[in-house]
């Protein structure tokens, strides 16, 4: 037991000293307030001047690599201590007037008349100049949980359709648009919303640019109208006379059906929503194409359900020449005689559709009196096929009618 006091004994004794020891070096060291050189590195350095160097289109394009500045002050102890942290460092841009690299000497700021300068260890900062480029970029709105709101789809209209924006080339290049997002849940009625501007790329992405953004507009307001939702059918279609050397059959496409928005009573009287009149080019094959809707009067569609993909089987048109058998229409039973049982008619469009069984030529004897004369009558032409043309629309044959 005697053996285990004293060690506990010892290990007292040598916390105390220790303790003692530490006590004695704070009070040396704080006692002996003498002057001493400290070697500060981690200075940061501020820009003076910035503004004019701005109105002037000009602007620091590597602000956020300028490394920090050093510098040995001399003073005693205790003040240094009190000032070291709010040591600052600056350089004056306002006298820079054209683009380039420049080396400026730094000011040194220190909040005391106890401490001053001994040594600069920075005695340049390297600051980078690029003529400020200009940009006008579209504002979009983008609506989130339009699809939570069942009744109705919300036209969102922001306050400007685009804004100008200034800064660093690349930067600017990066910002394809600007973008407004909005909330449309729970909108049941008109309202106006403010909301905060956000810089994009192409693939909606956010840009966070490296250098100071110019823009005059931080939030914009954005005007929502409230529409009854409805659900209509989507028709693509294609010309015949697209391209006259090709006809086009639609595969299949990537909306069926469409929500849109009633706007007026015409929008009631819609049944179904058609693509614009394609103009591009037709391949022979099979190809996906890009098509835009058309709004009709009274409807509401938003703008990123607009475009719609739809695969077509694209054929080289043939041309031929097909006879087509004249069936007549005699409802008050006349008797008659035709120069011609059959007639010939140029026809273009896919080979395997190119035959006379997909025409009809037709022959209305009701529409002619009777004569003892031979007379010509009219032979109307007619198809079902969307993708066959032909320019002879009628023909004209003898008949003789009694």
């Amino acid at each position: 037991m005697k053996i285990e006091d004293n060690s506990k004994k010892r290990l007292i004794l040598k916390m105390v000293s220790v303790f003692v020891a530490v006590i004695i070096w704070i009070f040396i060291t704080y006692t002996d307030d003498s002057q001493i050189d400290v070697t500060i590195n981690s200075v940061d350095v501020q820009l003076t001047g910035e503004s004019y160097l701005n109105d002037h289109g000009y602007m620091i394009v590597n602000r956020a690599s300028i490394p920090k500045a050093a510098v040995t002050v001399r003073g005693k102890r205790s003040d240094i201590i009190g000032v070291m942290d709010s040591i600052t460092a600056s350089i004056d841009v306002s006298g820079i007037s054209d683009a380039g690299e420049f080396k400026l000497k730094p000011s040194f700021d220190i909040p005391s008349n106890a401490v001053y300068i001994s040594k600069r260890k920075t005695t340049s900062v390297e600051v980078d100049v690029e003529k400020i480029e200009e940009k006008t970029i579209d504002v979009r709105v983008v609506q989130n949980n339009s699809e939570e709101n069942e009744p109705y789809i919300i036209e969102s209209i922001p306050d400007k359709k685009n804004i100008k924006i200034k800064g660093e080339k690349k930067d600017i290049e990066s910002i394809d648009h600007a973008a407004v997002y909005v909330d449309v849940k729970n909108i049941t009625e008109d309202n106006n919303v403010t909301e905060t501007v956000i810089f994009e790329s192409s693939d909606g992405s956010e840009v966070i640019c490296v250098n100071r953004l110019f823009c005059d507009v931080q939030k914009m307001s954005v005007a929502n109208k409230v529409y009854e939702k409805r659900e209509l059918p989507v028709k693509i279609t294609i010309p015949f006379d697209v391209n006259k050397k090709y006809s086009a059959e639609v595969l299949k496409q990537s909306v069926d059906k469409i929500q849109v928005g009633i706007k007026t009573d015409a929008g009631k009287n819609v049944t179904e929503i058609e693509n614009v009149p394609f103009s591009g080019e037709l391949e022979i094959g099979t190809k996906e194409y890009d098509f835009t809707l058309d709004i009709p009067d009274g409807i509401y569609i938003p703008e990123d359900k607009r475009n719609v993909k739809a695969e077509l089987e694209v054929f080289e048109k043939s041309e031929k020449l097909v006879t087509v058998p004249v069936t007549v229409h005699n409802s008050k039973g006349r008797a008659y005689e035709l120069s011609k049982q059959e007639v010939g008619i140029w026809v273009s469009g896919p080979e395997e559709k190119l035959d006379g069984s997909r025409f009809k030529a037709e022959l209305n004897l009701d529409n002619y009196e009777p004569s003892e004369n031979e007379q010509n009558v009219t032979v109307d032409i007619s198809t079902n096929e969307k993708d066959v043309d032909f320019d002879t629309k009628s023909v004209q044959i003898k008949a003789m009618i009694k």
